[in-house]
């Protein structure tokens, strides 16, 4: 509630009237290299217009603000502002694609105490990366090759990797193993 109230006080006067909140994107079909379609779907916190009438995508964030993030973790917002705009293109005859993506820090930076706005205008190039992304994650799924991967081993990813390895075997061997000896 605090942190709502601070956020809430700094920003007041330079809040941007929604015109969409909490806007579901319904399932769109995304076309994969090998002429397969998956779906692909979504939500984003809100959307303005801009002062030309462009449309613009926020996403509020807690925790960290853009500045003290790591590079791995920057790049995945980046990546998450590019698929809002390779959804929203698609969806709702692409009345909603974005012009730009804001990330609002709800958190003020706890070395500095400023608020933080991160935003991104979204290239073709972003666009075709991002796709490409995608279909090597399809790819590796549908090949059973995503259970070779190693992730790496962090506390973020704890729960993941037990669940690769639940599904590998792993943990399944490695009990059958401790229960012997």
């Amino acid at each position: 509630r605090d942190v709502l109230i601070a956020y809430y006080r700094h920003w007041k006067d330079d809040f941007a009237l929604p015109i969409e909140n909490e806007k579901r994107i319904p399932a769109i079909g995304f076309e994969l290299s090998n002429n397969e379609t998956i779906q692909l779907t979504g939500v984003v916190d809100k959307i303005t217009r801009d002062e030309d009438g462009s449309i613009v995508v926020w996403d509020y964030k807690t925790g960290k603000t853009y500045s003290q993030k790591s590079k791995q973790d920057k790049e995945a917002i980046k990546r998450q502002a590019v698929f809002y705009k390779l959804l929203l293109m698609s969806a709702y005859d692409g009345k909603f694609s974005p012009s730009k993506v804001v990330f609002d820090f709800v958190q003020p930076n706890e070395k500095t105490g400023e608020y933080e706005r991160e935003s991104f205008e979204i290239t073709s190039e972003d666009l075709q990366e991002l796709s490409q992304e995608i279909n090597q994650l399809a790819e590796d799924i549908f090949s059973g090759s995503l259970l070779q991967h190693a992730p790496e081993k962090d506390e973020r990813s704890k729960s993941y990797i037990e669940l690769l390895d639940m599904i590998r075997g792993d943990v399944v061997q490695q009990s059958l193993f401790e229960d012997t000896e």
